[in-house]
């Protein structure tokens, strides 16, 4: 049996032991998936007398764990956070999840111009895996300025930035609008035609207030959920040493968790 486990905060309203605990079930593997939510000055802490097999890391503490972990794979390294560590190593299995959820749904984004609301760990990871794409351009909407330009001049030495309402596809990677802030929305002039497509990093609620209000024109619009399940199978796949997307039943575990949600 081994130990895995989610370090962040704060963690109350995470899924990921029903969502890991469902893959070990999968596989007949009696692992065990637990919640280890952190204050910041406890971090260093935790990484040098890490007891756990293998463990993800999510907000606020994908970039901070920078700090105290010297060995990352190349997508770390370029997107500047991790969301999973296996013995000492940082990996970024958000960008990769991000990519399969936009082939499971049949989205093409090469050559198309994005929109990120938001310019955290998450919005990178996105704008990576659009890059990865050949999206045609990246337009970055955020709060704070400071992170917005800092985004944008990343960005720029991938690829052309520019602003335009005209986009294909907008994608919240902010937590506007995920439980208990459910009447919340980033929506800001950004519907303009029943084409585009709407992207909301947030499962939990299934459909936020961005995805409605798309929906009410017509607009394609895809939540979390597929991006969070693809980046766990992925973590697996790192911790146990195999491939794993064509041994599990994707359906069965995207109906556990929205049952959970719901």
């Amino acid at each position: 049996m081994k130990n895995f486990s989610l370090i962040g905060n704060p963690l109350s309203h995470s899924i990921s032991p029903l969502l890991h605990s469902s893959i070990f079930y999968q596989l007949g593997l009696d692992h065990s998936y637990e919640l280890k939510e952190l204050k910041k000055e406890d971090l260093e802490s935790f990484v040098s007398r890490n007891r756990y097999f293998g463990y993800n890391v999510t907000i606020p503490y994908k970039k901070t764990i920078f700090n105290y972990i010297n060995n990352f794979e190349n997508s770390c390294e370029d997107i500047g956070s991790t969301n999973c560590i296996f013995k000492g190593k940082g990996y970024n299995t958000d960008w990769k999840g991000f990519v399969l959820s936009l082939k499971k749904n049949n989205i093409d984004v090469s050559q198309k111009k994005c929109a990120i609301i938001g310019a955290g760990a998450t919005a990178k990871s996105i704008a990576y895996a659009l890059i990865e794409l050949r999206c045609k351009s990246i337009s970055i909407y955020n709060r704070t300025h400071e992170n917005r330009i800092s985004l944008e001049n990343w960005i720029r030495f991938k690829i052309k930035t520019y602003n335009t309402k005209n986009y294909d596809i907008i994608i919240n990677s902010t937590s506007v609008g995920m439980w208990p802030n459910i009447p919340e929305s980033p929506m800001i002039r950004f519907i303009t035609s029943k084409d585009q497509i709407f992207y909301d990093v947030i499962y939990n609620p299934i459909k936020t207030k961005f995805l409605k209000e798309a929906q009410e024109i017509g607009a394609k619009t895809l939540n979390g959920i597929d991006m969070l399940i693809y980046q766990a199978i992925l973590s697996n796949e790192i911790w146990l040493g195999k491939k794993l997307l064509h041994q599990i039943n994707f359906n069965d575990i995207k109906k556990s968790i929205m049952e959970k949600i719901c």
